[in-house]
């Protein structure tokens, strides 16, 4: 076989492996609630489920969005109430201040900005305590 038609085959193989296997990014939340449970740790509060976001323009009152900012968005709350989260892993906590709506999939209660995240030191979805 040339090395003209290995490459070909190995490509052929790669775009198949790719079609067939969806990457990890995309494992959505089915997967987090599927492969998580709350924390048994001790929580003052409030178990919740948090994601981040690092898209978009404005927020739902308007104000333009600071993704390294420590806001939020939340279904319900009024704009500008202040909630203060901690990540029960580590202990940090964050109090962030709703200026948005969302977030839109079900079971997620808390759409933080990626500032908030890091604070928390938050990579992906999580479970955090809710004060």
């Amino acid at each position: 076989m040339s090395c003209r038609a290995a490459r070909r085959l190995c490509g052929v193989g790669l775009v198949s492996a790719w079609l067939i296997a969806p990457p990890a990014h995309s494992r959505g939340f089915d997967w987090f609630f599927a492969h998580t449970r709350k924390p048994q740790s001790p929580c003052s509060g409030q178990h919740i489920v948090a994601s981040f976001y690092s898209l978009g323009r404005r927020t739902a009152n308007g104000e333009v969005i600071d993704v390294s900012g420590l806001t939020a968005a939340h279904r319900t709350l009024p704009f500008g109430s202040r909630v203060t989260l901690m990540n029960p892993e580590n202990g940090k906590s964050v109090t962030v201040i709703i200026n948005d709506r969302g977030p839109f999939a079900r079971g997620v209660t808390i759409d933080l900005t990626r500032g908030a995240a890091r604070a928390l030191d938050m990579h992906q979805t999580k479970w955090l305590c809710m004060l």
